[in-house]
């Protein structure tokens, strides 16, 4: 991008999502007053993320979505609430059960596990804006799903570009939040940064949820950094542009909420929950049932205790389908089903019916297969969450066992139970949840790639833990010990980075604490009023002409080498064919071949892609014959068609013949080879 493309897409960013951020801040301020510290924080970033949702939403669901009515939705939005939101009074709420000192030691062990998993992350962040995401799903159907939205203006579709699966009926809540990081610049150059402070708001949600049931300040701390240096967690916020970050933020949110609710019983903390379960709901799959069992398990103690439930479960269940509910709406309206690809049945009949499942079948085997079958849980099992949960998914899950036999020895300790019991719920639910062991009968060969599956239940578990550890009386500073010791190893299976680097980001972050207390704790207070706010306008300007100037440097380097380094077909698009391309993919490429999809986009969206084959009762497929495949092919006037083989394996009964006949075909059209790779092929029409 050149800088004024740069600069205009910077505008573009602080007046759409910068002014729905500045709106949730606002809403926050002047209608929950009452909210201090990481949950004022908490709460302001919740409804800002659900602000930036909106404004990108409602246009895109009118079919008018593109940078201009994304701003206009926004600056409205700020408009809107600074105008008309007219300050509450603070409410008077029942204060919170004392927590425990932390102690200078505990203090110490936590600034060490925080400092740590601050800098390794800051140093990935940095390093993301220069490399492409890379990840298989990133590449199949994240970032090609917003690329059709940009294109196109609407949400109301259901884009798939590879056959036999279901990824364009996803949750796409978290690709929204994507959406407002690419249509600025319309190029991905600044998707990567996205998941970072997901990540780290999540941490803060499960320290203040920590703290809420009688942690120690030092000790949720350290537990937040342990969640956050866990290889499951840096996998999918580091690698690729993921969605989990977001569920994970929505999901530790929507707890710390309801939590404070039951101290409180406040509609005001129902609501937020509400808002923030609704973001993970509308996320991912799996945030749909980890929202359930949180309603449920809520209800369930409601009833236990005698208190009131209905009203409680209306507020959260509604504000959560009004926020995450929208994809099902879509998936109903475009493929008959809210579910595609499970069918819906009550009773023995079938509610809303869906094609077969060839992949699923196939593949999709759940842990549940496998409990029993010692060579899987040698060969399989151990080697994936020995490295995807390493010792912090250990230390996590003996301390929810632990505390459980602790809380039922004490008082007053229904919210550790309850949120051990959601632990406990979440875990059972991973465990059949289809393609936890995806792979071939016998042989599950991703089951890392779904650890993330997990992350609900320790979600939930990184919550109980210090409040255990915080109860270990002189042995807690042993437990502390041994979690900094595990948060060591996730960072070190978790992240791949060159040491000069994270070194350099561990001077820079030292160095830029140290001169904020500086000027904190000498500047500022020799200075007049006017003169400290004269100083922070000029410190704010100076700060946004740095990112601007840093930002435009990393994308450019961002973009002249963008997706170069990929398989020589997908290389060759990324160098020579970034515009005015219509680009058409065969064949069923799968893992073999990392995702061609998205670089067929281009640099700047610029090229229409699709793949080539028919949709039958909702699901895309190849196409079963050379004659359907050549008029679908003469149709589409394809420029461009990416044919790829060998990504199915021969065992699993899928509809259509052999996954190369698109080589053979494309070729027999009068389509000329370019460039071949093992797995794909690029052929340009004839003439």
């Amino acid at each position: 991008m050149s800088l004024a493309d740069h600069l205009l897409g910077m505008v573009l960013f602080a007046g759409t999502t910068g002014s729905a951020l500045i709106a949730g801040v606002l809403l926050m301020r002047r209608r929950l007053a009452h909210l201090s510290g990481a949950e004022a924080v908490v709460a302001a970033a919740m409804l800002g993320i659900a602000l930036v949702t909106a404004v990108h939403m409602l246009p895109g669901l009118l079919g008018v979505l593109s940078q201009v009515s994304a701003l206009v939705c926004g600056l409205a939005v700020l408009a809107a609430v600074a105008l008309f939101v007219k300050p509450a009074p603070a409410a008077i709420q029942p204060s919170r059960a004392p927590v425990p000192p932390s102690g200078r030691a505990s203090w110490a062990i936590a600034a060490i596990g925080a400092g740590a998993a601050s800098v390794w992350a800051l140093s990935a962040a940095w390093a993301g804006t220069v490399i492409p995401s890379t990840g298989l799903d990133t590449l199949t159907h994240h970032l090609p799903n917003v690329g059709k939205w940009v294109q196109d203006g609407t949400m109301w579709r259901v884009d798939q570009f590879v056959p036999l699966l279901a990824n364009g009926n996803y949750p796409q809540g978290g690709d929204v939040v994507t959406l407002a990081a690419l249509l600025p610049w319309e190029n991905d150059a600044f998707v990567r940064l996205v998941d970072f402070p997901l990540v780290a708001l999540a941490a803060v949600a499960i320290y203040a949820a920590a703290v809420e049931i009688g942690a120690p300040r030092a000790t949720a701390v350290l537990f937040a950094a342990l969640l956050a240096s866990m290889p499951v967690v840096v996998d999918p916020a580091y690698q690729g542009t993921m969605t989990d970050p977001l569920f994970m933020a929505g999901f530790g949110a929507g707890i710390l909420f309801l939590l404070r609710a039951w101290r409180t019983r406040a509609g005001s903390d129902l609501l937020l929950a509400g808002i923030s379960l609704g973001l993970g709901f509308g996320s991912k799959w799996y945030g749909i049932t980890a929202a359930l069992a949180v309603i449920v398990i809520y209800a369930g103690a409601c009833l236990l205790t005698r208190r009131p439930f209905v009203r409680p479960a209306l507020i959260v269940g509604f504000a959560t389908l009004g926020v995450g509910g929208f994809w099902l709406v879509r998936n109903w309206v475009e493929s008959s089903n809210p579910f595609n690809p499970v069918p819906v049945k009550v009773g023995g009949l079938t509610i809303f019916d869906a094609p077969r499942d060839f992949v699923r079948e196939c593949a999709g085997f759940t842990i549940s297969d496998y409990l029993t079958d010692g060579a899987v849980l040698r060969d399989y099992v151990w080697p994936a969450y020995r490295e995807f949960f390493a010792l912090p998914g250990l230390v996590l899950a003996l301390g929810v066992l632990a505390a459980v036999v602790l809380a039922l020895r004490r008082p007053r300790s229904g919210p550790v139970l309850a949120l051990a019991l959601l632990t406990f719920v979440l875990a059972a639910i991973y465990t059949v949840t289809p393609y936890t062991a995806l792979g071939l009968e016998g042989m599950p060969i991703a089951i890392d790639a779904n650890t993330r599956y997990l992350l609900p239940a320790f979600v939930s578990a990184a919550m109980v833990a210090p409040w255990l550890v915080g109860r270990l009386g002189r042995g807690r500073v042993v437990g502390e010990a041994v979690a900094l010791v595990a948060l060591a190893d996730g960072i070190r299976r978790g992240f791949d980075l060159e040491r000069s680097l994270v070194v350099k980001v561990g001077l820079l972050v030292v160095l830029a604490l140290a001169l904020v207390w500086l000027v904190r704790s000498y500047v500022l207070p020799r200075l007049g009023v006017r003169t400290r706010r004269a100083a922070l306008a000029g410190a704010v300007v100076i700060g946004l002409v740095a990112v601007t100037a840093v930002g435009h440097v990393r994308q450019r380097d961002f973009n002249d080498a963008r997706y170069f380094d990929m398989e020589a077909p997908v290389a060759y698009i990324a160098k020579n064919a970034q515009e005015g391309q219509r680009v058409g993919l065969a064949g069923i490429w799968g893992v073999r071949a990392l995702g061609p999809a998205w670089p067929s986009f281009g640099l700047r969206l610029g090229n229409e892609v699709e793949f080539i084959g028919p949709t039958v009762d909702g699901q895309l497929r190849e196409y079963p014959t050379k004659a359907e495949f050549d008029r679908a092919v003469r149709a589409g006037v394809y420029d461009l068609v990416l044919a790829g083989s060998g990504g199915a394996a021969p065992s699993c009964p899928y509809p259509a013949g052999p996954h190369d006949r698109a080589r053979a075909w494309a070729r027999e059209l009068g389509y000329e080879p370019v460039v071949e790779s093992e797995f794909l092929t690029l052929y340009r029409a004839p003439g």
